[in-house]
């Protein structure tokens, strides 16, 4: 296991190389899914198991209604924990998927193993294609990341949802389901959602300046959306507490009032994701419900009747289906800017210990790390 020099790395600009990134892969998309397509085609497939981790597991629910309304058929999200374990009943007719963008992932390693002693195709997803996939894969595909070497990625989550995405429409159009032009028209809204993206970055530092108070503050956060936004509220979780190193839980919005709600004090960070469509007015009343506790409330909204400081706002309306490929840049820039001002980058010095005894990562692995 390697790790790099801090001076190669910036959360930062990763963030800001994605939307050049996502157009490259849109534009590119039939050459990009083209082997994935082929495979998901060998056979009439009933449901589709995308089996991933961390990061790649949110990329996975951030996708999963999108691929179910294109692809025609379920899919299934299992951390490969449980699927190595507990949660491999498949058969000829699933078609198994496992993520890592790095490809040195040790338990998704092991799910590949599974796959190819249970007699399954072991197909490998991963941004990285000269990693260990190589070695353990039947198959490996590139989602197209164009190179990211942090371990709270941000890159990696946005390049791997607009994969699955894509991998989607393709195979739908093959598959007769979805017109050429219908095809496009996604395309064009997936490019929309970019131009979101580059507003978010342009606007977050004088959205920051407004509520850095409350923001650089924070010891608690929770964070809180529904439908494909369940995915970014999972993600924000993650990449607040990798960063910003506080304790931070993502739930779907009804779920946050059913009993985590009991422990809220004015001290809590609220942030919710609202996708403007049939949901809005649930996450309305949240947000409302939010305020009556404390003053440190958050939204991604275009909700016209939301108004204050903590509300931000994109210039493209979208299906709630394709808004994580732009509502992830609103949680990883915050991660980004309360970490980077209150310099929290660094973890606590017995990590290094705790890595020693247990890492999920292979020796091939090369990152930087913060310990």
């Amino acid at each position: 296991m390697r790790y790099l020099e801090q001076a190669e790395l910036s959360m930062l600009r990763y963030i800001q190389e994605t939307p050049a990134q996502v157009r490259a892969n849109i534009a590119a998309s039939a050459r990009l899914t083209q082997r994935m397509v082929e495979l998901y085609l060998s056979r009439p497939y009933r449901t589709v198991w995308l089996v991933a981790c961390g990061s790649s597991c949110n990329a996975g629910h951030c996708a999963r209604y999108y691929m179910k309304q294109y692809l025609g058929v379920e899919v299934k999200i299992v951390t490969p924990f449980t699927f190595n374990h507990y949660e491999h009943d498949m058969t000829p007719d699933d078609f198994v998927v496992c993520i890592s963008q790095s490809g040195c992932s040790t338990n998704t390693i092991e799910s590949l193993q599974l796959c190819r002693r249970l007699g399954m195709r072991a197909i490998g997803l991963t941004g990285n294609v000269h990693s260990d996939f190589e070695r353990e894969a039947d198959e490996v595909i590139d989602f197209g990341l164009g190179g990211e070497k942090l371990d709270f990625v941000t890159k990696g989550v946005v390049t791997l949802t607009a994969f699955l995405m894509l991998f989607a429409l393709h195979a739908a159009h093959a598959q007769g389901r979805l017109s050429g032009q219908a095809l496009e028209e996604q395309k064009r809204q997936m490019m929309a959602c970019m131009e979101n993206y580059d507003a978010l970055i342009t606007a977050f530092p004088a959205y920051f300046e407004a509520n850095k108070q409350k923001l650089l503050s924070m010891e608690r956060a929770y964070l809180i959306g529904a439908g494909a936004n369940y995915g970014t509220a999972l993600e924000g979780a993650v990449k607040i507490g990798e960063t910003v190193h506080i304790l931070a839980v993502g739930y779907e919005v009804d779920e946050f009032i059913h009993g985590p709600q009991v422990q809220l004090t004015p001290n809590y960070n609220l942030i919710f994701l609202d996708p403007g469509d049939e949901t809005g007015p649930r996450i309305q009343q949240a947000w409302k419900a939010a305020h009556k506790m404390t003053d440190r409330v958050f939204i991604l909204s275009n909700n016209p009747i939301l108004q204050g400081a903590g509300v931000l706002r994109v210039p493209h309306l979208v299906s709630e289906q394709l808004s994580p490929l732009y509502s992830l840049a609103f949680v990883q820039l915050m991660a980004y800017y309360v970490a980077q001002t209150n310099s929290t980058w660094h973890q606590h010095p017995l990590m290094e210990d705790f890595k020693a005894v247990l890492s999920g990562k292979s020796a091939s692995y090369e990152a930087y790390d913060c310990t």
